[in-house]
């Protein structure tokens, strides 16, 4: 599946942070946010949470498939957080592997230096760590999920040049 990154502001695209963001099968993409946004502040997406934001679509048919996004950048150090939501029905094609490695990429050629994310997924860990990410840290017991409390992998890309 071709997909672009594409910036936010089509006319669906509020609409689907407003969805995504009160589903609980993306609630550690939205953990920060404290509260359920109003639709003025899904409109705004990219100014009210302070991201830098693309969306994920279809190379043929423009359909939205996910969201990348890049959170707390320090300028002087070359740092950088990265975030990626695939939406369920595109989820298992390895789509957002493929866009999360494009939207490193792009990150990389803005001069960041270290990409940084912030996983729960055992399998997802071991992807990362055969495309060059090395694992930085465990937070034990950090997200909730389910009512349950699972650990948090940092995983860190450090661009060679």
């Amino acid at each position: 599946m071709k997909f672009v990154l594409s910036p936010f502001g089509l006319v669906e695209d509020p609409m689907l942070i407003a969805k995504w963001s009160t589903d609980s099968h993306y609630a550690n993409f939205f953990q920060s946010i404290g509260m359920i946004p109003t639709m003025e502040e899904c409109r705004n997406y990219p100014g009210w949470t302070g991201n830098s934001v693309m969306m994920i679509r279809s190379a043929t048919t423009a359909e939205t498939m996910g969201v990348v996004s890049m959170y707390r950048p320090i300028y002087r150090n070359g740092t950088v957080e990265a975030g990626i939501l695939i939406d369920k029905k595109y989820q298992g094609n390895k789509l957002g592997e493929r866009a999360g490695l494009k939207w490193i990429s792009y990150l990389a050629s803005l001069g960041f230096r270290k990409i940084i994310v912030n996983i729960i997924e055992e399998k997802l860990q071991r992807r990362l760590l055969e495309n060059g990410f090395v694992l930085e840290g465990v937070h034990k017991d950090e997200v909730n999920i389910d009512g349950q409390y699972v650990d948090e992998y940092r995983m860190a890309y450090t661009v060679r040049k």
